[in-house]
């Protein structure tokens, strides 16, 4: 249910699900499970505005994805890391994480986490006035979340539309 509620930007209901979730999670010894609650609640507080109180629970998520050698749970934390960091204003964390985030996620295989890293990093590059390397990142997120059939190809599309007209002409 929490997911639904974030899902639908019911940002209140959403928290409560998550947290009630998470206390039955814990109580019946499912790690991998309670890391994505963790997760969710991570990207819950990026949604309500708060990126400072995010990576906490990226972080516990992070861990027991590790210790469970989860490896697509640990791409997904990590973009997630990646997500605060560009969100609190640390470009240098977010394109650490994010790179570090499509490494793994190639790894395993994780299609959507490496199309979420791409465009985590397009979003970085953007937001570090480079559109060349932002338009290289979001078109590979952009054909991977195509290929996928995923709806988040088109907010990437709109990204590389908004990019048209300012790259640079002046790199080899």
């Amino acid at each position: 249910m929490g997911n639904i509620e974030l899902r639908q930007g019911h940002y209140a209901p959403a928290a409560d699900h998550l947290r009630h979730s998470l206390t039955i999670l814990q109580r019946l010894g499912s790690p991998i499970t309670e890391a994505h609650a963790l997760d969710t609640l991570g990207i819950l507080h990026l949604h309500l505005g708060e990126p400072e109180q995010a990576p906490t629970y990226f972080r516990e998520a992070l861990t027991r994805f590790i210790r469970t050698s989860e490896r697509t749970g640990q791409a997904l934390s990590i973009n997630g890391l990646g997500e605060a960091a560009r969100a609190i204003g640390r470009p240098a964390e977010a394109l650490a994480h994010h790179t570090d985030a499509l490494a793994i996620a190639a790894a395993s295989d994780a299609r959507h986490q490496q199309a979420r890293a791409h465009a985590g990093l397009g979003h970085t590059y953007r937001a570090l006035d480079d559109p060349d390397l932002a338009r290289i990142h979001y078109e590979q997120a952009h054909a991977t979340y195509t290929e996928l059939g995923m709806p988040e190809a088109e907010d990437v599309r709109a990204y590389l539309a908004a990019l048209r007209g300012h790259l640079r002409r002046d790199r080899p």
